[in-house]
């Protein structure tokens, strides 16, 4: 007995494809109340289509490509087995399809009207692969917020999904933009809108002298490194790793802050970043739970790339 399943068509990496999954059943049904086995065969459709991924190499595939997988399914759901009964005659396009199956780790319960035992399951799974429209070769620019104050050459530049606030000053900055996550990823804490603090200080007459070399040396940054530590024991925090990295010619410091003061403290980590140069000192501050920090990273260390003094227009 063989059913017609939906198509579902997915865009992905500029091509397109169609999904195709007839069913055909090795054991038959009898009819009762309340679903139909057919409508099981329509359920299983749509829970395996939602989790079709082209396979690697498409660029070398076109038209269509079909793989016939073997599964036995359980009454629960469970696919207790997936293989290969006939190949595509490509490794990835095989590997595409039980991948899919996979990712949809079990499907629908059975009807009233199945029997309750295990059932074999041939599904021959039709793949079209075609071009993309030529409109869709090249993705779309990621939009990009940007600030810059001429005067002192402080400029940050963030792209989707973060956007910047309004500058602002405050007691330890001359100017101070929030950050905030349109997705709210990495996750804010707390009630907070922003997810960074950039903040620039320009620096005083006599440090204004010294050199970006100077400001390089391992004595300056053992010296800033120390600061920030003496900073959080004095607020009952705790600095639990330093990196050094480099932007621009100069030496910037990183740390990860256990706080030791604020709601729901121990479960939050800050992260904490300064480039120190003869004109000032950009600071980056950005803080989420202590659980997502480390996919977090990426993301802090994205917007502190993009917070920088550059040389100023004569």
């Amino acid at each position: 007995m063989a059913f017609s399943m939906i198509m579902q068509r997915n865009l992905i990496n500029g091509f397109a494809a169609a999904l195709i999954l007839p069913l055909v059943f090795g054991l038959p049904a009898n009819a009762q109340e309340p679903a139909s086995q057919q409508e099981w065969a329509q359920a299983v459709n749509r829970t395996l289509s939602r989790y079709l991924m082209l396979p690697a190499g498409t660029a070398e595939l076109e038209g269509d490509q079909k793989v016939r997988l073997r599964m036995t399914v359980t009454p629960d759901g469970t696919i207790r087995n997936v293989e290969i009964e006939q190949s595509s005659g490509h490794a990835n396009v095989d590997q595409a399809a039980l991948r899919m199956v996979k990712r949809a780790g079990k499907l629908p319960s059975f009807s009233r009207d199945m029997e309750k035992k295990d059932l074999a399951v041939i599904s021959p799974v039709h793949m079209k692969i075609m071009p993309p429209m030529e409109k869709d070769l090249a993705p779309p620019e990621p939009r990009k917020d940007r600030y810059v104050d001429e005067k002192t050459g402080f400029t940050v530049e963030v792209a989707t999904p973060f956007k910047l606030g309004q500058p602002r000053s405050e007691r330890n900055y001359d100017q101070i933009l929030g950050v905030e996550s349109l997705l709210k990823t990495p996750p804010h804490v707390g009630k907070r809108s922003h997810l960074c603090e950039i903040g620039f200080e320009a620096s005083a007459a006599r440090d204004a002298k010294r050199s970006q070399a100077e400001l390089n040396a391992s004595n300056a940054i053992r010296v800033r490194t120390d600061a920030m530590v003496k900073i959080q024991n004095i607020l009952q925090g705790r600095v639990e790793k330093t990196e050094t990295f480099e932007q621009d010619g100069a030496t910037g410091i990183e740390f990860i802050v256990a706080p030791g003061i604020g709601p729901n403290h121990a479960s939050v980590r800050q992260y904490i970043a300064m480039v120190d140069r003869p004109a000032g000192r950009v600071t980056i501050t950005c803080a989420t739970y202590a659980t997502a920090m480390p996919k977090a990273l990426d993301a802090f260390r994205q917007i502190r790339d993009g917070a920088r003094l550059e040389a100023k227009k004569q």
